[in-house]
């Protein structure tokens, strides 16, 4: 469909600073991982269903492989063609649109609008997508949360609930939501915030996911249970590289995006997360640690051993 193809010495080698407003080029290919680092959350949603999968213990772990194996094809596949065909980069990054990759869909399409607009279609469809799959593991997260009374009174008891007819969180589902859209609604004002809640996003979500396996790591290297899926001896090897990996981008995405540094483009990622942690902090130093008693148990591994064997039954009848 493209007019023109570019090179492969282009695609694989070609490196273009174009934002960031300094020379050193290994500097500006570390700040560009900041989306592709983004990418990385949430596949771990598979997890955060877990109690509402059967054989969990062995479904979830295949979840997060399988998603990150087809993403990882379909994703390179992707970059492939889209930087293959593009025609003009400097028409690309100096586009009027808020979204570039739509003045590269008309430049590929040699300006036809129509088919440009199903192909943003498409890439907006994919991103709607993700967000379901984001909101879903961020609702069951709020309801476990509520389910131990972990967001006070009040607020707990009013979102721990379960539709009767649907079987589903609905009210955390839709508090979830509500506080996606109002995310959202930063990059109405200004690309910067967006950029900003991205990096607080891709922070938070990398370090919740480095804790424990730093934890298993050492304070329960000794007592840790593996269970149905391991990785046997390279556990620990891989598990140290994602903790190292982890504090490496913790470090770089709270760095500003752009020089020279001013009010408009400094990044607030670092503030925010500093602010965020002496707000959490102090809520648990003063105030929820004498009342928060940890997970809440309401059944007992037996309890569920029977409900899965019963669902197994109703599956196979």
């Amino acid at each position: 469909m493209s007019p023109v193809h570019q090179t492969a010495s282009f695609v694989f080698t070609e490196t273009v600073n174009f934002y960031s407003g300094q020379d050193n080029q290994a500097f500006s290919i570390l700040l560009s991982l900041l989306m592709p680092s983004w990418t990385f959350i949430g596949y771990d949603a598979s997890a955060h269903v877990a109690e509402e999968t059967l054989d969990s213990y062995k479904q979830a772990s295949r979840g997060i492989i399988l998603s990150i194996t087809v993403s990882a094809i379909g994703g390179l596949a992707m970059i492939l063609a889209l930087t293959f065909s593009i025609v003009d980069l400097d028409s690309v990054l100096g586009s009027t649109y808020p979204a570039p990759l739509m003045q590269y869909f008309l430049d590929a399409t040699n300006g036809n609008a129509q088919v440009a607009t199903l192909l943003m279609t498409i890439i907006v469809g994919a991103n709607y997508f993700a967000g379901l799959s984001a909101i879903c593991a961020n609702s069951r997260m709020i309801y476990a949360f509520c389910r131990d009374s972990a967001l006070g009174g009040p607020l707990s008891k009013f979102l721990y609930y379960t539709s009767p007819r649907t079987k589903l969180p609905v009210r955390t589902i839709f508090f979830s939501t509500f506080l996606a859209n109002c995310i959202l609604a930063i990059g109405f004002g200004s690309n910067q915030g967006l950029q900003v809640a991205a990096s607080i996003a891709t922070i938070g979500m990398m370090t919740a996911y480095s804790i424990p396996i730093f934890c298993r790591l050492t304070f329960a290297r000794t007592v840790f249970k593996k269970g149905e899926f391991h990785l046997g001896p390279f556990s620990e090897v891989i598990g140290w590289i994602a903790v190292v990996w982890t504090c490496f981008l913790f470090v770089l995405l709270c760095l500003p995006y752009s020089y020279p540094v001013t009010a408009a483009n400094f990044n607030y990622a670092s503030v925010l997360i500093g602010g965020l942690t002496f707000f959490s902090g102090s809520a648990w130093i003063f105030n929820a640690r004498f009342w928060f008693r940890g997970p809440v148990p309401h059944v007992s591994e037996d309890e569920v051993l029977v409900m899965e064997q019963n669902m197994a039954k109703k599956t196979d009848a």
